[in-house]
Order: structure tokens, then sequence, then C-alpha cells
């Protein structure tokens, strides 16, 4: 379990380097591109419920390492947040169907791990505030000049799609944000690993009528270096690629929970499910 938690824990934090792309020298930037991004991206504060699904691919030659991680659930925000959230894996083509499933309701979160661990963890009103999509963000205009060094914009079926390349900066921040969250123990991946550059941050937005992204694709290329089995240090070059969509857009009005009479409070001295339950949930995180 220890491995799989790991294992689990260096793809997630594979995401960290996706997360600046929003949030931190002029270009090519598309005036109207750059309008339907912040329109987009201000619409996202105030979204309300949605289905979604995600397919997260990692690639390192080198390891001769090829990890699919795919999810679906729903959301609702009009109240409390509720969420119930389906995982499953696989690496080098040998499948971990239904991994794991987390859910949120009434302030509390829920994990079932592999049918073999079914923990919860009540949340407190701090990490609460921070799981808010209505949050300040900064001025979406201003954010996109700081880390994008291009962004066109076409019609597809109807559709804005938005093509933005991020510039030097972007790549930069994304790289030091992910080590910052490594060296903070976020995600509990441990000693001798770090980010040491990002290559490429490419991204592809497509907004529909109202205004609303449905889906997002992103390719990252980034070099990493870690300790392999003697302890020494080795350098890994990945490729990674995540497509997140969203359907039913503000359309969500309930969603299916199980019992949850066998979830028993997640034990912070004994628990892997826990571990996991703290890093969904941590700041660096979110």
């Amino acid at each position: 379990m220890r491995n799989l938690k790991k294992a689990l824990a260096l793809l997630t934090c594979t995401l960290m380097v996706f997360t600046l792309a929003a949030c931190s020298s002029k270009s090519k930037i598309n005036e109207d591109a750059l309008d339907m991004y912040a329109k987009a991206t201000t619409n996202m504060t105030k979204l309300k419920s949605a289905a979604f699904d995600m397919k997260l691919l990692v690639d390192a030659d080198e390891m001769d390492m090829h990890a699919k991680v795919t999810m679906d659930g729903k959301y609702n925000a009009e109240k409390k947040l509720q969420l119930a959230l389906h995982m499953d894996a696989a690496v080098n083509g040998i499948g971990l169907d239904d991994l794991a499933s987390f859910y949120m309701k009434d302030d509390v979160m829920y994990a079932n791990i592999m049918e073999m661990e079914k923990e919860y963890k009540e949340l407190d009103d701090q990490l609460l505030s921070k799981l808010k999509l209505d949050k300040e963000t900064g001025d979406p205009k201003k954010n996109v000049e700081k880390s994008f060094e291009e962004m066109t914009m076409e019609e597809k079926d109807g559709k804005k799609v938005i093509t933005a390349v991020m510039n030097k900066d972007g790549l930069s921040n994304a790289k030091d944000y992910a080590n910052k969250s490594i060296d903070d123990d976020t995600f509990k991946i441990g000693d001798g690993f770090k980010v040491t550059g990002v290559r490429e941050g490419a991204y592809i937005l497509t907004v529909n009528k109202q205004n609303q992204f449905e889906r997002v694709e992103m390719k990252i290329a980034a070099t990493y270096e870690m300790n392999d089995a003697d302890g020494k240090k080795e350098t890994v070059d990945m490729t990674i690629n995540l497509i997140v969509n969203l359907n039913d857009i503000n359309q969500v009005n309930k969603i299916e929970f199980p019992s949850f009479k066998d979830y028993k409070k997640a034990d912070s001295k004994k628990s892997d499910t826990n571990d996991l339950l703290d890093d969904l949930s941590n700041e660096n995180a979110l």
C-alpha cells in the first residue's frame, strides 16, 4: 500500500507544474483570445455544479514507465460543497481498476481505497474556505501576460478554441512551485526528488457558447531528479498530458453517495488513507 501511495503521490506532484499557468514579456497574445480567456476564467469562479472526467498520461521512456490515471465524478457547490470522484489507474498496461473513490459531504471527506480501506476525515473551516471556487484569483489578463508567450483563438463547431504556450517565466515559476510542494512534504514523496526543469507547457482550451470552459488539454515536458534503488541520483525526462472535460455545467442537482456506514475515522498514526486525505486537503495541493 505504501508503494502504491508513493506512486500516486508522484503522479499527483507532476500536476503541480500545471497550476502556475493561470496564476503567475508580452508576446504573441491575441486580444480576442485574451478577452475570451478572461471571461471563461471569471465564469469558472461562478461555477456551481458540473460533471467531469479526466485523463492523465505520464510517459518516461528512460524508465520504461507509462502510466494512465482516469477520473470521473460530479460536484455541486450551491450550498455546501459536495463531491464524488472515482479513480482508475494503469502502469505499463497493468490496470488498477476501482483504485479509489473520494467523496465530500457535509464538510467531511471520505476515501475508499481499493475496497480495502474505507475512512473519513472532518474538514476544518480554514480548509473549506480554500476549496471554494469563487475565491479571488487576480486579474486573468495580467496573469496571462506574466505566464504565456503565445495565445491565439479559432472557432470550431460554434465554440471558441484557445491555444496557449507558456513563456520562460511561467515555466520557471511552475518548476519552483512544484519543488516548494516537494520541500514542504506536501505529497510525502521523500528525499532525493525534485523538478530540475520544465521545458514545455502548452494548453488547448475549449470555451462553449456560454463562455465557460468545457474542455482543457495540457501538455508539459519536464525533467525530474530522483534516487534510484541504490540511492544514486538519476535524471528522468517525463512528458505529461492532461485532458479534463466538464459536462452538465450548472445542471448537476443531486449526487449519489454510499451509506458510509462501514467507514471509520482516519487514524493519523496507522492509516495510509489518512495520508491520502491529508494530501488531497493540503493547502499547496489546492
